[in-house]
């Protein structure tokens, strides 16, 4: 791969974080998530001087236009958020590029990783970077907040959807595409059945707070409710499994 198509995946993966950066930052979860001691978080500083930047320079102004976001009733430079989440939701997207980054490296362009496993005690998501020679999540948002051809980039896009949501009214800058960053898997199931019908015998039915009466489990969330039982068909005969689904 060379010096020209690696420029452009680290281009692309700065895009990536800023795409998530701005998407969560619209949404209230951002700053209303409560922190969790399990988790640690890093330094997010370059957003806020990032956020500075476009209010010196005028840049990414609320939008009226858009329902459902934060930037329907204040400015970009005005939002704020839990570092912790954010921190946390960054890493996970950034991993989730650099896997596929990998991949097409060594598909598309034959690139050959000697030790993709060197030093297998540090996370994968800093041994990926490393073997791309892409710089650290942490180090991206460093380069937003100081480097003004980024900001300037930066703000082009965010604006870009801005203008493209105006004149679209059935998106939102909260619903922009951004695909789940963990690897999609059912629910896995115990090895003996009896150990199900345990946990079956456990729960309570929504309904009427008794025990559940033929069971079913959702193997997409884990939940065990009545699936035809009368307790819990509705006025249009659909019965739990129906309403569970539309959740």
């Amino acid at each position: 791969m060379g010096e020209n198509m690696h420029h452009i995946l680290r281009l692309c993966y700065s895009a990536e974080l800023i795409k998530v950066i701005v998407t969560f930052l619209c949404r209230d979860s951002a700053k209303n998530a409560q922190q969790d001691p399990q988790f640690g978080s890093w330094d997010l500083s370059g957003i806020k001087q990032f956020q500075s930047w476009c209010k010196e320079q005028g840049a990414i102004e609320f939008s009226p236009h858009i329902s459902g976001s934060r930037l329907s009733q204040q400015s970009f430079w005005d939002l704020e958020w839990n570092t912790q989440y954010l921190s946390k939701l960054i890493d996970a997207y950034a991993l989730t590029f650099l896997r596929k980054a990998l991949l097409l490296t060594h598909i598309h362009f034959g690139v050959d990783f000697a030790n993709p496993n060197e030093n297998p005690e540090l996370p994968e998501l800093q041994r990926l970077a490393r073997t791309l020679r892409l710089p650290s999540p942490q180090e991206v948002v460093t380069q937003l907040g100081n480097d003004e051809e980024l900001q300037m980039v930066a703000a082009r896009w965010i604006n870009s959807v801005l203008v493209s949501t105006a004149t679209k009214e059935r998106l939102r800058t909260d619903a922009q595409y951004l695909s789940h960053p963990t690897i999609f898997e059912l629910v896995g199931l115990p090895k003996h059945y009896d150990t199900l019908t345990e946990e079956a015998i456990k729960r309570r039915c929504p309904t009427t707070g008794k025990e559940v009466t033929d069971p079913a489990i959702c193997l997409f969330c884990g939940e065990i409710f009545c699936s035809q039982a009368s307790c819990c068909m509705t006025d249009r005969n659909k019965g739990g499994c129906f309403q569970h689904r539309e959740k």
